[in-house]
């Protein structure tokens, strides 16, 4: 599915390290420049040497985080569509000192977001940044002072809250597509999603399609936890 709106790069797999599959997690990249992930648990840790050596090869940037500083890449971070502008989810699996790294290396400003239920324990399983200041997000993952944050920032037209059964079938983590060619708002290809989510969507004039990944989701991700997008 995904190969019919965008280029896609392969990562060789590794049976040493099987949450490799997981690659939104492996760092965050924009242009050439890529700030490379530092894991919270030992077992992912195995994998940052792959990821370095893949973006190193590949003639990124290769920027890396203190050793006592926890980052889980796009897994937290995740970009605006049209501005310099990340959210980013800390508590769980990243830390909030990760923002001074993300605000200079990406010259972005940062929306920090606290992540309180560990059944969404990175930030894309619980919101998108969608087109048009759109945004998708299921409000019961954050603090109160997190969805101020997001109300704040995100008017309420644009503003998409997911129910707790779509939260659950991770219709968060989606994976975006602008439409170049400008027929629709951008294609949203996400595992699966409950009827009048997908109206809400279609209305604003997205494309859904849907690509069933259930038994990624037993470790907690979905399709765009299996994906890396490359600026």
């Amino acid at each position: 599915t995904l190969s019919k709106y965008a280029h896609v790069e392969l990562l060789e797999p590794n049976a040493l390290v099987p949450d490799l599959v997981f690659t939104a997690n492996g760092a965050s990249v924009q242009g050439r420049t890529c700030l490379l992930s530092h894991f919270r648990h030992i077992e992912r840790q195995r994998e940052e040497p792959l990821y370095h050596a893949w973006f190193y090869e590949h003639g990124y940037h290769v920027h890396t985080l203190p050793d006592d500083l926890f980052f889980e890449g796009s897994g937290d971070a995740l970009f605006s569509q049209d501005e310099p502008h990340v959210w980013f989810g800390y508590g769980l699996r990243s830390d909030l000192k990760a923002v001074p790294y993300l605000e200079s290396l990406f010259q972005a400003n940062v929306t920090s977001l606290h992540l309180i239920d560990p059944r969404f324990h990175h930030l894309d399983t619980c919101l998108c940044p969608l087109n048009a200041g759109d945004v998708m997000y299921y409000p019961k993952a954050f603090d109160e002072t997190s969805i101020a944050s997001i109300e704040a920032r995100i008017p309420s037209e644009k503003r998409i809250m997911v129910s707790d059964a779509d939260a659950l079938l991770f219709a968060c983590n989606a994976i975006f597509i602008p439409d170049n060619t400008g027929t629709t708002h951008g294609i949203i290809i996400v595992n699966d999603l409950s009827s009048v989510l997908r109206q809400q969507l279609e209305k604003r004039g997205y494309r859904i399609e849907t690509e069933r990944v259930t038994q990624f989701m037993k470790s907690g991700g979905a399709t765009r936890n299996l994906t890396l997008t490359l600026f």
